[in-house]
């Protein structure tokens, strides 16, 4: 499907027609190129879409449907057919939503509806009888009413019976809360998430713990994103504060992410932690340094030690004293074994060494040369 959304602060000189759905990267790329951010408090007005049915394109514009909710309807819709429209062009007329968040549910729920057309239970039961000639021992009025009470339907519409098939609608079904889908996020492909983060608004969650309220709605979003789009969220959200919950999508992605870091500094620190992930010998290097020194995974510990792993020689391989003296063997046969330990002694005290079952020989070596000056053995 397409829509037209205008930035209303530039009137016909700001629009833009989108095709439908897009993914979060591609609609919030779209709305940056309208103008559409936090500097103009992301107003915009969605004035055109375009589907199979003009009943449902009405619906949206009435409703006045932001675009990220429209959105949200395509995703569905691209899976409907021509059919799915008769129904869902009969249930508009039936609930009557009368706002964005009702009628996505409706679109939600829709696939537990079906209309039969009938204005009698008898006339249900003679469709029933022509189907299944076996049910014609029972008059058509006994067969209608048999179906009434086992489906509890309604007639509406003047000429139609509608079900509702309560054993279709289960745990698993999307529920729009008014902001978002709770967990659902169309992710970027390409793009390499390290996190996810449940944004609630901070006043409305805070009643919600303290005083039993209604646990208010929340917004889902994968990170590293855009400022743009993280903005955006915050807006959805109202409010001055947010409060959020990050749930790693990475092995070494910190899970005990402190509350005073701000949800801004934490997008740039998954930012960050994308590029580490795509070389494993920094991800590698960074873990044992971490274990060397007793830290845990927070911020300001993975900051602190990725600022100074040059001063950190890793030997993966060299797990114990053993192996160190094979090495020595190896490339200095003429040196006794007194000498040898002599020397392996000197530099573990030297550059305060540990042998690692995990990580492997690690020495703090303040830039200088480890034991590669005279060992020959890859190090990080």
């Amino acid at each position: 499907m397409i829509c037209k959304i205008m930035n209303i602060y530039n009137g016909d000189n700001g629009t833009k027609i989108l095709s439908l759905p897009k993914n979060e990267e591609q609609l919030n790329s779209a709305l940056v190129d309208l103008g559409v951010d936090r500097r103009n408090g992301f107003v915009h007005e969605v004035i055109f879409v375009k589907t199979r049915s003009k009943e449902i394109d009405k619906a949206i514009l009435s409703l006045k449907l932001r675009v990220e909710e429209v959105n949200l309807f395509a995703m569905y819709y691209e899976d409907t057919t021509p059919e799915w429209d008769v129904k869902f062009e009969r249930m508009l007329k039936v609930f009557q939503p009368d706002n964005a968040k009702d009628f996505l549910n409706l679109m939600y729920e829709s696939e537990a509806y079906s209309f039969y057309k009938a204005k009698t239970v008898e006339e249900i039961g003679e469709k029933l009888i022509s189907q299944y000639p076996a049910m014609g021992r029972w008059t058509a009025k006994d067969v209608g009413e048999m179906f009434h009470e086992q489906n509890k339907g309604s007639f509406v519409l003047n000429s139609l019976y509608m079900v509702k098939d309560e054993s279709l609608l289960d745990e698993n079904i999307f529920h729009y809360n008014g902001v978002s889908v709770g967990d659902f996020y169309l992710a970027s492909e390409d793009k390499d998430y390290v996190c996810s983060v449940a944004m609630f608004n901070k006043e409305k969650y805070e009643a919600y713990m303290l005083e039993g309220a209604e646990k208010p709605p929340y917004i889902s979003l994968m990170l590293p994103t855009t400022i743009n789009e993280l903005c955006r969220a915050m807006d959805r959200l109202g409010g001055n504060e947010i409060t959020y919950f990050v749930s790693p999508l990475t092995e070494h992605f910190p899970t005990n992410l402190a509350a005073k870091f701000s949800i801004g500094y934490i997008n740039e620190f998954a930012e960050l932690w994308s590029e580490l992930e795509k070389d494993n010998n920094i991800i590698e290097k960074l873990s044992a340094v971490l274990a060397y020194e007793g830290r845990e995974e927070t911020i300001d510990d993975l900051l602190d030690c990725y600022s100074r792993l040059d001063e950190y020689k890793i030997y993966p391989g060299v797990c114990d004293y053993g192996i160190l003296l094979d090495l020595e063997r190896k490339d200095n046969e003429k040196m006794t074994i007194k000498e040898k330990n002599k020397r392996i002694n000197q530099y573990m005290c030297n550059y305060n060494g540990c042998l690692s079952g995990e990580y492997g020989l690690i020495l703090k070596t303040n830039g200088k040369q480890g034991i590669e000056e005279f060992l020959k053995v890859d190090y990080l």
